[in-house]
C-alpha cells in the first residue's frame, strides 16, 4: 500500500482517481491510527492520543515562527530523555538520575558495589534490615571516589559511618564503587543498594 502524492491529478480523467484515493486514505488512516484514535464514525475520543512516539534530535537553538515551545527527546549517553525548550532554556523532563540496584556482600575488606560510568556524580543508599548507610560519589575518566555520611545510629554514640565507601586514598579500584564495613562485625553480610547518578556535563 503506497501513498501517491500525485493523485488527484487535474490533467487526468476523474475516473483514474478512485482506486488511488482509497489507497491514499487507507495509508493516512494507518499513520494517524498508530498514535491517535481514528474512528470511522464520530466518537467522543476522536483524535485522542494513544501514545506519542518521538525520534531523538539535537537541542533546538530556536523556535519555529509562531510557536512558544518544543517538547522533544535527545540522547544522553545513548538513552533518550524527554526535554522541553522554551526558546531560551532547555529543561530535561524525565528523571535525570540513572538508577542501579542490587546487593553486595559487605565485610571488613572492600567489595565492589557496582561499576560507575566515567564523568558522573551521584548518591548511594545501602541498607540491611533497619540499618542504612548513605553517601555520595564522583568519577572522572579513570576513578570513582565515594564518601560515606557519618550517622548517629545508636543512642549515646557519636556520629560515625557504619560502612565506608572506597576513594583513592583507601579502597578505590578504577571506576568500581566499593564498600567496606567500618564497625562491628554484626554489620557484615548482604546489603541492598540503590545507586543514583547523572552526568557531570
Amino acid at each position: 500500500m503506497t501513498y501517491n502524492p500525485n493523485r488527484p491529478n487535474a490533467s487526468e480523467s476523474p475516473g483514474v482517481f478512485p482506486a488511488q484515493a482509497n489507497t491514499n486514505f487507507t495509508r493516512l488512516k494507518t499513520i494517524m491510527n498508530a498514535e491517535h484514535v481514528f474512528n470511522d464514525t464520530a466518537g467522543a475520543d476522536d483524535g485522542v492520543h494513544r501514545q506519542m512516539t518521538m525520534v531523538a534530535r539535537a537541542t533546538p537553538v530556536s523556535l519555529p515562527a509562531g510557536t512558544n515551545a518544543i517538547a522533544y527527546t535527545k540522547l544522553d549517553s545513548g538513552v533518550a530523555q524527554l526535554h522541553y525548550y522554551n526558546g531560551t532554556s532547555d529543561f530535561q523532563i524525565t528523571p535525570i538520575d540513572t538508577v542501579i540496584t542490587g546487593t553486595v556482600n559487605v565485610s571488613a575488606s572492600f567489595a565492589t558495589i557496582t561499576a560507575i560510568p566515567a564523568e558522573v556524580f551521584g548518591e548511594v543508599f545501602l541498607w540491611k534490615g533497619r540499618f542504612i548507610q548513605t553517601g555520595n560519589f564522583v568519577s572522572d575518566a579513570t576513578i570513582v571516589n565515594g564518601y560515606s555520611y557519618a550517622e548517629k545510629f545508636e543512642s549515646g554514640s557519636g556520629a560515625s559511618q557504619i560502612l565506608n565507601l572506597g576513594f583513592d586514598a583507601a579502597g578505590a579500584s578504577g571506576l568500581n564503587l566499593r564498600v567496606a564495613n567500618a564497625g562491628s562485625s554484626s554489620f557484615n553480610g548482604v546489603w541492598n543498594y540503590k545507586v543514583f547518578y547523572r552526568s557531570k556535563t
